[in-house]
């Protein structure tokens, strides 16, 4: 899908999971080793990535997809079907011109065509919780109550209706 951002023209498009690896670990984790970023479930997964026109460049931004129950959902009668969206970075420079929501829904739109689900959710640093809220998703767990840590940053379970 081709739309135009900031004047630019951007790529939206699914990707091989590899594709993902550079800028997740440029972005998310700098500090850690290549592999801290590689996902075991990354083979059964959907990526998508935002490219800058065709200027044969990686991404700009990306994000994977992941069939998943939020926790504890098992243990209704009727869970929603559900996907979790994991590793959604982008580029420094890029940030705040409105490529990576685009890329966030775009991304869930196929994701819900494909496997039909009705429910996305995420692991959230809590420092950017504000620009989730923004796009219509909401705390899972209530009240800031239920942070956790990965390393040393804070996270917050994060979902929204597809």
């Amino acid at each position: 899908m081709e739309i135009e951002v900031s004047g630019r023209k951007v790529i939206l498009r699914q990707i091989a999971a590899a594709d993902t690896v550079p800028l997740r670990h440029s972005i998310l984790w700098p500090d850690k080793p290549e592999s801290f970023v590689l996902i075991p479930e990354d083979d059964s997964g959907l990526h998508f990535g935002a490219f800058l026109g065709d200027d044969g460049n990686g991404p700009i931004s990306v994000i994977s997809f992941f069939q998943e129950s939020l926790p504890g959902a098992q243990d209704t009668h009727s869970p929603q079907p559900a996907a979790r969206f994991r590793k959604f970075a982008t580029e420094s420079e890029y940030q705040g011109q409105g490529i990576g929501s685009e890329l966030l829904s775009f991304a869930t739109n196929q994701v819900k065509a494909m496997w039909g689900v009705n429910l996305g959710w995420c692991d959230a640093r809590v420092s950017a919780m504000g620009w989730y809220v923004k796009r219509g998703m909401h705390e899972l767990g209530g009240n800031g109550n239920a942070i956790f840590f990965k390393e040393h940053i804070p996270y917050l379970k994060m979902g929204m209706e597809v």
